[in-house]
């Protein structure tokens, strides 16, 4: 009996193993076709419309070579000896092409990144050199303000030497001003006391004198009244006596109306006979 009728098993687990290992080449083929295609469809866009208004068909025409390639190649693989040659030829011929596209597209992709990294690292370079050229002129202000800072100290000492004796005098005739003004303020406070309990007399005098005014003024007001009401009085009593002539005067008249009516009635008299009109006009007057 052999090994493969002794060990079923055996052959059962290799055979398992080798399927296992032919799809771990297939993903890995996959894989690697897959990052090719898309570094290339990526490169190809990048290297001919990477911001333009092409840039989506390229990418459609990068794809679709990318696909037509990977068909190509597993026909090929498939039917190498059935192919007719001159098929199998014109298929071998556009793998080959295809595969310089897609390795221009990965180049294209590698040259954009190293371009990339290439503009960036001058720019940092430039960036390098303008910040050490602006140490160097920082580093020479440094040295000229220390220079200048040496030589000014010496000034600076003389000038505040200056300016504390200055601000000292100074000081000292405030002193004097504050004392004077100190002397001035006593003096003032005692004459303010004094104007004080002077101006309190005055307003007392003068609030007595106003008290008397007052007293006076109310005495006056008094004295009016009561000549008011006499001077009423009497005014009252006048107006009644000349209530009472004009009343007799009224009846006075009235009986001279009747009079004058009586001789007015009588009219003319004749000879030797009264004159009724004569003596009503006599009435009259």
């Amino acid at each position: 009996m052999g090994i493969s009728s002794c060990f079923p098993e055996y052959l059962i687990m290799k055979e398992v193993g080798m399927n296992l290992f032919s799809l771990m080449i297939g993903a890995s083929a996959l894989f690697i076709a897959g990052c090719a295609a898309y570094f290339s469809v990526r490169g190809i866009a990048l290297t001919f419309g990477a911001v333009s208004s092409f840039t989506i068909p390229i990418i459609i025409m990068a794809s679709s070579l990318e696909f037509g390639k990977l068909i190509a190649a597993s026909f090929l693989y498939r039917n190498w000896r059935t192919c007719h040659p001159t098929l199998r030829t014109y298929l071998s011929l556009a793998v080959v092409l295809l595969i310089g596209i897609t390795s221009a597209g990965i180049y294209g992709y590698l040259s954009q990144a190293f371009e990339q990294t290439l503009s960036q690292v001058h720019g940092y370079e430039k960036e390098i050199a303008s910040l050490q050229r602006q140490q160097t002129d920082y580093d020479r202000r440094i040295a000229a303000y220390q220079i200048s800072g040496k030589k000014g100290s010496t000034l600076r000492e003389e000038k505040q030497t200056e300016e504390r004796a200055r601000l000292e005098s100074y000081i000292a005739e405030r002193r004097k001003d504050i004392e004077q003004a100190e002397l001035s303020k006593s003096r003032l406070a005692d004459e303010t006391d004094q104007m004080i309990v002077g101006e309190r007399q005055r307003r007392e005098e003068e609030k007595e004198r106003l008290q008397d005014v007052i007293l006076e003024r109310r005495k006056d007001i008094t004295k009016i009244e009561q000549e008011k009401s006499e001077y009423k009085s009497e005014i009252d009593e006048r107006l009644e006596r000349e209530r009472s002539r004009e009343e007799e005067v009224s009846a006075r008249i009235v009986q001279l109306d009747a009079a004058v009516k009586v001789y007015q009635d009588k009219g003319p008299g004749g000879f030797l006979q009264e004159d009724g009109l004569k003596k009503a006009a006599e009435l009259l007057k």
